[in-house]
């Protein structure tokens, strides 16, 4: 902003002075009356020494010449001031109003840039809209004005044009240089590599001027863009914009499907437009730094690279089976990748059921009989039922649970028969049950009464203390407990055979293995439920930052209610000690005491000290405080000045939480906080992250809006604004078509209505008591929404109802469109008001996602789950969803793009803090003065030139171009 408001002022200085040395006639002071036949004084005309005047661009050089001469004055000599007339009798009877001339504006004036670049001089061998004058008039603050101008005009504003403009490669690099000379000057160890790195940028500033582009994830692209147009335009050939555009449209990808051949067609376009510009500047202003040609060219060199690597690939790898198997292993390995995808299907497939599956998956994606064995055991309090419970059912529901309580106790007569061996003795439940804390006792004697009353026969109480250790993770990672879980685990896991499946090793009938899949899929579904919460609780700031969102916030308090129900074994006394000597532990650190202030003030902290009536609920209350903060914390666990307290606190919340979600009471409350936090957190990204927004951005949020209607629960205003922007979609058959659509689609709609089940917090909406979001909005919206959550199944539907709701949406969207060009500064304002929590939002799904698929993360269900539909899905699509979030441009991609259009050689910037290199790989590189070899054209051969460095890329372009 500093620089664009030196270049204004500066401008500003040079137009005055250059306007009152050229075209301002000198004019007098008010003339007194004068007599009649007095003569005028004779005007003479003096030429202006130093005055050099500059021709304009050569395009507009004729219309421009005729207006210049007109406006020059005749003189700039100051008038003669004629004598006063004698005071007798003067004649002001006679004489007339002087007439200021007036000239009309002209369309031909010249424009800004023009007469600001006549006060400054060119090199003589520097022509005007050349590269090399575009440079010089940069330095002397003339440029990018005119580019600002020119593009503004056109409604085509780029906001980075200043950071997208040729500058030499000295003044990009200015402080680096510095740095480099001064290190030489030190003959110091660094001395030899420093000199080897400002060799290539004297190189480079020699032959090369930069450019720098955002670093959006697209920056390659972007560079490539100008290097190609600008090595067409400097061909000798007249007819290279023309060529290319055949070329374009004669690849395979221009005629692989509709979608890409239009795509090439719009590219073709804009390159033989390129071709009508007679000078670089005029190419650089009007097309180069076009938001909408711009954009079209970087989205037509994306799907080609995709394109093409993907057709290498498969030239390459051999088969199908290769392709999944490498790309599905670099998801796997790089956690960023996977969790771009899935932001990637929330924007773009919000129905697939890949995000449905996460939300509620439809089969277990274990096929090791030793990981199916443990998770039926670690939910087996959720999954058994008691004979009564089971004679009250009928028909095939009392069949079905007959033959799952079947399939459970064999599994437990298996386990009994593992556990009380002989190697087991020397870990007998006695001893460790001596050393437990009462807290944890206290929860193994709860977990025991609820499991007899589960069975008609006993077991041992070795057995029960595995089976509450196996349903209790805090508890199996307690010391006194610790040695017995895992030599009981090692035994069980080691017992059961790798090749036998889980039907085999249970020795179950062919009913009995039919319906275990059933079953395992239904535990499944409850440890995703469980893993959601616990992946939620644990993440750095998760709590603090999620309870700004009512349905995270809603989900909180349920687990603070929760934890408040742990059984009181700890002296009150003793809880108000340590929790005194705890917050004095934590002063020492900022942020720890900044959180726990901040988890203290939360609104679901606040809602649970209401119910306080004495000192002990308050004192019960603060500690619950200290184990949310110990949760998103764990490092508190470990610390020397605080591991002792927050080790108790931990205990006495945590293992009641654990056993109280998996048990059979809290099971719907637990798959229902477990729907709110998830289909939260996939609710869409919003695209900002300034306070100056473009249309993008207020048609992502808006978009967001449309697709997640949940999220008018968390925006100030939004709702409001939503419900004005829609207001004309609504049409006299909306209604109808909602009804239809529901009776159509009855699981969507259910599941569509599921995530609007929140309360409204917005003052712009009535509020009802017991009224949810989903019975607040109006049926037209509820609609819209639907039809772009679910567009992909809507061929399924009937032809007239189909074809109905594609008119409707269609019409939708093209009002919603225009509403969005209409009310943009009132969507700006929502925007403006929102970034904090938005830039929140965007930041916690991110870390919860990225989290996820870590591979050390102790949550692996979702992760599990994504990887497993992974697998099964078509290799086209899953290379179109690998390549849409591949946003940086790989290897491979670069010579693909290269070998297909013009040839491109990369330059490695030498001081990039990332390279690793020793002296003598960093003189190789050096002697080709960072140009890559390889599958990379070499320097001499190449048309387009691009700088690689620190993660980022930028245009290198020619200074000696032939064409001006």
């Amino acid at each position: 902003m500093a620089y664009v408001l030196l270049h204004i002022v500066t401008l500003g200085i040079l137009l005055i002075i250059h306007r009152c040395q050229h075209h301002l006639t000198k004019t007098t002071l008010p003339i007194l009356p004068v007599p009649e036949k007095r003569s005028e004084p004779q005007i003479y005309d003096v030429p202006i020494i130093g005055e050099t005047i500059y021709p304009p661009s050569h395009n507009q050089k004729e219309e421009i010449k005729e207006t210049i001469e007109t406006e020059i004055t005749q003189s700039e000599e100051p008038v003669v001031r004629p004598k006063e007339p004698k005071k007798s009798e003067p004649v002001i009877q006679h004489l007339q109003p002087q007439e200021v001339v007036r000239h009309p504006l002209s369309d031909n004036l010249p424009s800004v840039e023009e007469i600001a670049s006549s006060a400054h001089s060119l090199p003589r061998d520097r022509k005007r809209g050349s590269l090399e004058a575009m440079l010089v008039q940069e330095e002397n603050g003339l440029l990018p004005l005119s580019a600002q101008r020119v593009i503004r005009s056109l409604e085509t504003l780029n906001p980075s044009f200043v950071a997208s403009y040729p500058t030499r490669v000295s003044s990009v690099f200015s402080n680096k240089i510095t740095l480099l000379e001064k290190k030489i000057s030190e003959n110091s160890e660094d001395s030899e590599v420093a000199k080897l790195q400002l060799d290539q940028l004297t190189y480079l500033d020699a032959k090369y001027c930069y450019v720098n582009v955002p670093g959006d994830g697209n920056c390659f692209f972007r560079s490539f863009v100008i290097g190609w147009l600008s090595a067409l335009f400097n061909s000798k050939d007249p007819l290279s914009f023309d060529k290319e555009a055949e070329k374009v449209l004669a690849l395979e990808f221009s005629n692989s499907n509709q979608e890409n051949k239009l795509l090439a067609e719009t590219t073709a376009t804009i390159l033989k437009d390129c071709a009508k510009y007679p000078s670089f500047k005029e190419l650089y202003d009007r097309k180069i730094l076009s938001l909408m040609d711009n954009f079209s060219l970087v989205t037509f060199l994306k799907e080609l690279s995709f394109f093409q690597t993907d057709a290498n690939r498969l030239s390459q790898l051999g088969s199908a089976e290769n392709i999944h198997a490498l790309i599905t292993s670099q998801m796997s390995d790089s956690p960023e990748i996977a969790a771009k995808i899935i932001s990637s299907l929330i924007a773009n497939q919000p129905s697939s059921p890949m995000l449905s599956g996460l939300l509620s998956p439809r089969e277990c994606p274990l096929t090791s009989s030793k990981k199916q064995a443990m998770l039926l055991l670690e939910l087996l309090p959720t999954l058994l039922k008691n004979s009564e419970e089971v004679e009250k059912l009928s028909g095939s529901a009392k069949e079905r649970k007959e033959t799952e309580q079947e399939i459970l106790h064999a599994l437990l007569s298996y386990t009994q028969q593992v556990i009380t061996e002989e190697n087991m003795v020397q870990h007998r439940s006695s001893s460790v049950l001596s050393s437990m804390s009462p807290i944890l006792l206290s929860a193994f004697y709860r977990f025991s009464t609820n499991l007899r009353s589960l069975l008609t026969t006993p077991i041992p109480e070795q057995c029960e203390l595995f089976l509450f250790l196996m349903s209790t993770p805090s508890a199996a990672r307690s010391p006194e407990c610790e040695d017995f879980f895992n030599s009981g685990l090692k035994l069980l896991s080691d017992t059961i055979s790798s090749k036998e499946s889980l039907k085999e090793t249970l020795e179950l009938n062919d009913n009995q293995g039919a319906r275990l899949k059933s079953l395992l899929s239904t535990a499944w579904k409850q440890k995703q439920h469980l893993e959601t919460l616990e992946s939620i609780l644990l993440l750095c700031d998760g709590i603090s930052q999620g309870s700004d969102i009512p349905q995270l916030n809603y989900v909180f308090s349920e687990l603070a209610k929760i934890a408040s129900t742990s059984p009181r074994t700890v002296n009150y006394q003793n809880l108000s000690t340590w929790l005194r000597q705890f917050e004095e532990a934590i002063s020492n650190n900022s942020s720890w005491s900044a959180a726990y202030m901040k988890t203290y003030s939360l609104p679901f902290m606040k809602s649970l000290r209401i119910g306080e009536t004495t000192e002990e609920d308050k004192i019960w209350n603060d500690s619950i405080c200290v184990f949310f903060v110990i949760l998103q914390y764990p490092s508190l666990l470990k610390d020397r000045s605080t591991s002792r307290l927050a080790n108790k606190f931990n205990n006495i919340f945590q293992t009641h939480l654990d056993l109280t979600l998996r048990s059979r009471k809290y099971r719907k409350l637990t798959e229902k906080l477990a729907f709110s936090t998830l289909s939260t957190l996939l609710s869409r990204d919003i695209l900002t992250g300034s306070s100056q927004f473009i249309v993008e951005e207020t048609q992502s949020f808006v978009s967001s809006l449309i697709q997640n209607l949940s999220q008018l629960t968390w925006y100030k205003d939004s709702a409001k604004l939503l419900l004005n922007l829609l207001a004309s979609i609504e049409t006299e058959d909306s209604s109808e078509l909602l009804e239809r659509t529901r009776a159509a689609m009855p699981e969507n709609w259910r599941l569509f209505l599921s995530r609007l089940e929140c309360p409204i917090h917005d003052d712009s909406v009535p509020r009802h008591d017991e009224r949810t979001l989903g019975k607040l909005i109006p049926p037209y919206v509820l609609l819209y929404s639907f039809l772009v959550n679910n567009s992909d199944s809507l061929t399924s539907l009937p032809l007239d109802l189909s074809s109905a709701l594609a008119q409707f949406l269609s019409r939708a969207e093209e009002l919603t469109n225009r509403a969005i060009t209409h009310r943009f500064q009132e969507i700006s304002d929502v925007l403006l008001s929102n970034i904090t929590k938005i830039t929140m939002m965007n930041n916690l799904r991110n870390r919860f996602f990225f989290s996820m698929f870590k591979k050390t993360s102790p949550h692996l269900a979702l992760r599990t789950t994504f990887m497993h539909q992974m697998e099964h899905v078509d290799l086209r699509q899953l290379m179109r969803m690998f390549n849409a979030v591949n946003e940086q441009a790989e290897d491979e991609q670069i010579p693909a793009l290269s070998n297909v259009l013009q040839p491109l050689a990369m330059c490695q910037y030498l001081a990039d803090s990332s390279l690793r290199q020793t002296l003598d790989q960093l003189s190789r590189s050096a002697q080709m003065h960072g140009f890559i070899g390889g599958d990379y054209c070499p320097e001499n051969q190449a048309e387009i030139f691009v700088l690689r460095g620190n993660n980022h890329y930028g245009a290198l372009l020619p200074k000696n171009n032939p064409h001006p």
